[in-house]
């Protein structure tokens, strides 16, 4: 069974052979931007683009003779791409995970903390004192003044109280003026 081959790319917009000569026009007006700059500003810089160029004649080589052999440089260039983007990747990765790990300890020293009082930690200690205040209100749900007292001991701070409505004969007048 022979291969099939897709022709069309940028979703069917284009033929290959014409996003190729679009890449081509594309890397020949960058490339002399660069060298126009350079001219001004960077002269000794200029040996450099001897790179670009010759990827850009090869591949317009290979558009002309219909060659494959002279794709090779573009391909190439393209690895490099691919290759520098992961590098600068990684490098931004790293910085991104170690830095907030950094600032927090300088915010630990700042304030002489060993703790994460001062800290974005907060948002941890506050899911957790969620999740200790509901499992208490589950587990104490019928009985209100256990549920103040267990509260009281766990150091956990609540506004409301919850109330079984429906059975409102066991609630005391205290409680409903608080709800209230």
């Amino acid at each position: 069974m022979a291969a099939q081959f897709n022709d069309r790319c940028f979703y069917g917009k284009l033929h290959i052979l014409t996003a190729m000569k679009l890449f081509i026009t594309l890397g020949i007006l960058i490339s002399i931007g660069v060298i126009i700059f350079e001219l001004f500003n960077f002269k000794k810089a200029l040996f450099i683009m001897i790179i670009p160029i010759f990827v850009i004649v090869s591949t317009i080589i290979a558009i002309i003779k219909n060659s494959s052999k002279f794709i090779w440089p573009i391909i190439g260039i393209s690895f490099f791409h691919l290759y520098l983007a992961a590098n600068i990747l990684l490098i931004f990765l790293f910085y991104f995970i170690f830095k907030p790990l950094y600032i927090i300890m300088v915010y630990n020293w700042a304030f002489n903390t060993m703790h994460g009082g001062k800290t974005f930690s907060w948002q941890a200690k506050i899911s957790l004192r969620f999740m200790n205040y509901i499992e208490l209100t589950i587990k104490c749900f019928d009985d209100q003044d256990s549920t103040k007292d267990i509260v009281q001991k766990s150091g956990t701070e609540i506004l409301s109280i919850p109330v079984n409505y429906s059975n409102t004969s066991f609630v005391s007048d205290e409680i409903k003026r608080t709800i209230m």
